[in-house]
């Protein structure tokens, strides 16, 4: 599968959970955060639980003060954003 197709599922599959009225509940909020980084085979994967308040205005997991965290930590291992992909298992904040 090339680059292009797998980004194309990856943006399919993100719409069809925005789609999905029952995905979402009552106790969420209302912006889908979406994972973000390399899409390449086997790229290493972090995924955490929940996007929170700046990862919501952002729209991209991990840029709060834990996300400044695993870019250090990423960096010491000679790593970037780019080179892994990071998602959050629940796609909207928790309310």
């Amino acid at each position: 599968m090339t680059r292009e197709e797998k980004a194309q599922k990856l943006s399919e599959l993100y719409d069809a959970i925005a789609a999905d009225s029952s995905y979402r509940t009552q106790g969420m909020g209302s912006v889908l955060v979406p994972g973000a980084g390399s899409i390449e085979d086997h790229p290493l994967v972090f995924v955490g639980e929940a996007p929170g308040r700046e990862e919501e205005i952002e729209k991209l997991p991990f840029v709060g003060q834990a996300g400044k965290n695993l870019e250090t930590l990423l960096g010491e291992i000679g790593l970037s954003r780019r080179d892994v992909f990071i998602t959050n298992l629940v796609k909207y904040r928790p309310v």
